[in-house]
């Protein structure tokens, strides 16, 4: 059973919108002119299957060929979380930011 963190991330894509879209294995690179951290930055959605280096590698040069910093977003659930105690090693920078949501019954009666 996923958790909803993990049920929520792709919906909550569709809230800050991309310019720049790239699929790579389970990871979404986003890309919208440095306006907001999470339209740029790479969106863990699921496992993948090529070495982290690899991920790295092509992540850090798609940011970089278009004058971005390399950020991730991750949660504390699953393939994400995996990744946070990875990515120490490679020198990139944690920073916590809290997203605050809500859910609601659609049906107005």
């Amino acid at each position: 059973m996923r958790d909803l963190a993990s049920e929520l991330e792709p919906v909550m894509l569709g809230a800050w919108p991309a310019t720049d879209v790239e699929r790579l294995d389970g990871w979404l690179l986003r890309a919208a002119e440095g306006h907001t951290s999470r339209a740029n930055s790479i969106h863990v959605l699921g496992p993948s299957s090529r070495p982290l280096d690899d991920l790295m590698a092509y992540g850090m040069h798609w940011y970089q060929s278009r004058g971005l910093p390399v950020r991730f977003r991750l949660h504390d659930k699953g393939e994400s979380a995996a990744l946070d105690s990875e990515l120490a090693p490679a020198s990139i920078r944690s920073n916590t930011v809290e997203t605050l949501w809500r859910t609601i019954d659609a049906d107005k009666g």
